[in-house]
């Protein structure tokens, strides 16, 4: 296959040290060439001038950023979404950051999601999702160590977090350290990393671009057990409890999702959950650094990526049509784009575009209603296609007294 990953545009790719994302679109590619596949990896602006009619040449087209798919979206370019962004979840139903996350994934060929959690708020979009988790790439391999004097580990993957807010809770690893007066390594991109509200350090910062041979060599094979007391994460787990887990350092992180990880004591997000939780793992630091180990092989780059692409060749094999689309006026009287008729290989689908409730009934050649739902905005109702390849469907607008009617016809 000939897939597209759209880059954000904003760290180089692969990421010399610091850059979540990237490092995750780069490990799609490597792992999707090792079994036969041709990848480019296109930055957003540039896929936006030169491919905009040029995608076709390509089977896969796959984006990692909401505020990105719009233009996907508007030109009719299917496309694989990847969700990274934590404000997704953050956000409450009725913000237009909700509403957009939710249009990216409906309008999505299939959205990989790494975090259940993410998946139940947004359940209703749920036939559209899949649980795929992130990976650790090659350079984190198992490291024996000496275990005299126990250090701790904080390490961010983040480029761009804001200081004040320390959502991976760098303070609180802190303060655990100094509880159980070990010693800990901070490592952040820059002097900003650590701004939270003039919080002194009793631990170690490290502030420098580090790259994954760095974070192997220089910590991982130097310290004993990570911290996350992260308080959102989009990836779950994410890229740098993987990281540690493949190298055999058991983790202390706190609760984000429905999983229980062999190696990795989960927490709440406080100091005296951490602490007691620190001293569980060295009091049975070699069953946490052993389950840690093997755990770690559930989660390699080649594994998760194998299942991406059978979804990836499921879509070829998938054709998609436009059989009717009508325009009628919105909630605000403007005329647009209201609902959509499409063949979804052997599905019928019926998608609603504005938001205002329909009926939609599905009946087949000798009358009988075969299924009914009622939809809004980027939701849509569907059966299989009947083997005589005929049905009637009544698309019935809440505020209008009669329902559309159409006949379709293989």
């Amino acid at each position: 296959m000939k897939i597209i990953q759209i880059s954000p545009g904003l760290v180089e790719i692969p990421p010399k040290g610091w850059g979540a994302i990237e490092e995750v679109i780069w490990n799609y590619k490597v792992e999707l060439e090792n079994i036969g596949n041709s990848v480019e990896i296109i930055r957003y602006w540039d896929f936006t001038q030169e491919y905009k009619n040029g995608w076709r040449d390509f089977d896969i087209v796959h984006i990692h950023i909401t505020d990105q798919a719009d233009f996907f979206i508007k030109n009719n370019i299917p496309y694989f979404f990847t969700i990274h962004d934590i404000h997704a979840y953050m956000y409450a139903n009725f913000t237009k950051e909700y509403v957009m996350t939710k249009s990216v994934i409906i309008n999505s060929i299939v959205t990989f999601c790494p975090s259940m959690i993410f998946m139940e708020r947004y359940s209703e979009s749920k036939n559209k999702m899949v649980y795929m988790t992130h990976g650790f790439s090659e350079q984190f391999k198992p490291i024996d160590k000496d275990m005299d004097n126990i250090k701790l580990l904080c390490v961010s993957n983040n480029l761009s977090i804001s200081g004040v807010h320390d959502n991976k809770g760098y303070v609180i690893s802190d303060k655990i350290a100094k509880e159980l007066g070990l010693e800990i390594t901070f490592v952040g991109p820059n002097d900003h990393f650590f701004d939270f509200e003039e919080h002194i350090f009793y631990g170690k910062k490290v502030c420098r671009n580090v790259n994954k041979d760095e974070l192997v060599k220089d910590f991982f094979s130097t310290h004993h057990i990570l911290l996350h007391m992260s308080n959102i994460e989009s990836g779950q787990p994410c890229l740098v409890i993987l990281e540690s887990i493949a190298c055999g350092l058991p983790v202390v992180a706190t609760r984000m999702d429905y999983i229980d990880i062999p190696g990795i004591e989960f927490v709440d997000r406080d100091i005296d959950s951490g602490v007691k939780a620190v001293k569980k793992i060295i009091n049975n630091y070699d069953l946490y650094r052993n389950s840690a180990l093997t755990s770690s092989k559930n989660f390699t780059w080649a594994n998760v990526v194998r299942l991406i692409n059978i979804y990836y060749q499921q879509t070829i094999k998938r054709t998609t049509k436009l059989i009717y689309i009508q325009r009628e006026n919105d909630a605000n009287g403007i005329p647009t784009d209201s609902i959509k008729i499409i063949e979804d290989g052997s599905l019928l689908k019926v998608e609603c575009l504005i938001n205002v409730d329909h009926n939609v009934k599905f009946i087949d050649s000798d009358g009988y209603l075969i299924y009914e739902d009622d939809i809004n905005i980027y939701c849509w109702a569907g059966v299989p296609i009947p083997d005589n390849g005929v049905l009637l469907i009544h698309i019935k607008r809440i505020d209008y007294e009669t329902p559309f009617v159409f006949r379709y016809q293989r």
